[in-house]
């Protein structure tokens, strides 16, 4: 591919419309102000966390991971968030480059203090052919609590004179770790709860302590994040925003369109691609990212349920959707895998392994969670937010 000389200098002006109008002009509300607070109190523990056991895991040394790492270390605040993001959509694209022989670079990433828990696509006024992708905080915590939560109930070993780990991938053992300990149940409700009303954000999860807990945890977050990054880049390279009103007919088409090109990319194996060599390559990546795109949608049908608890409540009309149901979603990605990952093949038991592990989980958890979810929605006061349109300087061309 041919070097655009204006490349960088298009890429700084959109960082500096994405700092200014999207990252601290969405703040500008009670609760883009509570979650900077929560920044900035909780970001030492968590960004000195995420950085020293992400090189634990298995491949930690490849330099995606380093930059990583680096990033974790010296920023603060939403920083380490926008890094865990900025780390998936390098992955993406060069399964992108594996897939197609090129990607798309014009492509930045950000989150935003907002609560929508679905992405937003901003093409920017200043420069032409950018797309950037927005992950609300609402998304995010969910997802955050999700893999914290696993990492504390997952059954293991980890063998410090070889650094090999294994998993017992049982359910019913997982679901008893979950019911020996109150506070689990108290974390998972309070992290669930910024992901259905913008309310006060929760002290950041903690993860499991033992090493095959930890690791755990963390193959979860990076899978979730890379299918949820994914997804979103998947409509950047169908260009489903180019005709919007053939995009609003075809919604739903299009969305399971973008859950399939997730898919795809992950088995593109890019943590093989960018690995320099065999140490900095892990292949159970791969497999903990398909698994963890399904688990993505059983989230999603689960914090549904969380909205109609709100409904309930509040006596609000339900919302219209504009994404297909969960559930047809995942039964959209199962048949996706059957073309990639044919069925009987020890790469798709493995992975089907890890997705029922997952899945069956937090069905239960969530069952045995949603008496005390509906009593502490009862008791938040919801914070306002600015609409998640208001982005001056940029047309929204997909949510």
């Amino acid at each position: 591919m041919t070097f655009d000389p204006n490349f960088l200098v298009e890429r700084q002006q959109v960082d500096a419309w994405i700092a200014s109008e999207l990252e601290v002009a969405m703040s500008e509300s009670d609760y883009g102000s509570a979650l900077d607070a929560h920044w900035r109190a909780t970001s030492p523990t968590v960004g000195e966390f995420l950085a020293e056991n992400f090189r634990n895991i298995p491949g930690g040394d490849s330099p995606y991971n380093a930059a990583l790492t680096d990033a974790l270390r010296s920023g603060d605040g939403s920083s380490y968030y926008k890094a865990l993001l900025m780390q998936a959509l390098v992955l993406v694209q060069a399964a992108d480059r594996a897939q197609s022989g090129q990607a798309n670079e014009r492509v930045r990433i950000t989150f935003l203090p907002s609560n929508t828990r679905y992405a937003a696509m901003y093409e920017p006024h200043m420069v032409k052919g950018w797309s950037v992708i927005g992950i609300d905080w609402g998304m995010l915590c969910a997802v955050m609590t999700t893999a914290a939560l696993v990492s504390h109930c997952v059954q293991g070993h980890y063998d410090p004179a070889t650094q090999a780990m294994q998993w017992t991938l049982s359910p019913e053992s997982a679901v008893a770790a979950f019911d020996a300990n109150p506070d689990l149940k108290a974390m998972w409700v309070n992290g669930l709860t910024p992901a259905i009303i913008p309310s006060l954000p929760p002290i950041a999860p903690t993860f499991g302590g033992e090493p095959h807990q930890t690791v755990f945890g963390l193959m979860v977050l990076k899978a979730m994040i890379f299918g949820l990054v994914a997804h979103e880049y998947g409509h950047v390279m169908r260009n489903h925003w180019r005709d919007r009103r053939r995009a609003n007919e075809l919604r739903f088409q299009i969305e399971h369109e973008a859950d399939g090109l997730s898919v795809l990319l992950a088995m593109r194996d890019p943590w093989k691609v960018l690995a320099r060599n065999e140490s900095e390559y892990n292949p159970q990546e791969r497999t903990f990212t398909v698994a963890g795109c399904l688990l993505l949608q059983s989230m999603l049908k689960q914090l549904q349920i969380g909205d109609r608890m709100v409904d309930d409540l509040t006596g609000r009309k339900p919302r219209a959707s504009t994404h297909p149901d969960p559930m047809d979603r995942m039964e959209g990605l199962r048949q996706i895998m059957d073309l990639l990952v044919p069925q009987n093949t020890v790469q798709r038991r493995e992975i089907d392994m890890y997705a029922w592990f997952l899945i069956n989980f937090f069905d239960a958890v969530w069952n045995r969670s949603t008496s005390a979810l509906f009593l502490h929605l009862q008791r938040q006061d919801a914070l306002g937010v600015r609409p998640i349109e208001a982005a001056p300087g940029a047309n929204l061309r997909f949510l």
